[in-house]
């Protein structure tokens, strides 16, 4: 239990630094979040932890489009963004 609580937090570390990254490079303040796939409890709990984030609106793709989908989105958005580079 104590090594499953400490990859957790170090889970949720990697994602609480990423996102620090990309809202310090934003020009203007988040106004929604969309989270997806497998990871979407970690997600929800680390956007709780950061402050830029505070009261922005979370769409969760599960909800909107139900599990199955939400699995392949990320693959799909790295798909599409993929074929739109020159």
């Amino acid at each position: 239990d104590e090594l499953a609580r400490q990859w957790a937090a170090a889970q949720r570390s990697q994602i609480r630094q990423a996102i620090s990254r990309v809202v310090s490079r934003q020009t203007s303040p988040i106004q929604m979040v969309m989270l997806s796939g497998e990871g979407e409890f970690l997600a929800r709990q680390v956007i709780i932890e950061v402050p830029e984030l505070a009261g922005v609106e979370v769409l969760s793709l599960a909800t909107v489009l139900g599990p199955e989908h939400s699995v392949g989105a990320c693959a799909y958005a790295v798909a599409r963004l993929a074929s739109e580079r020159p």
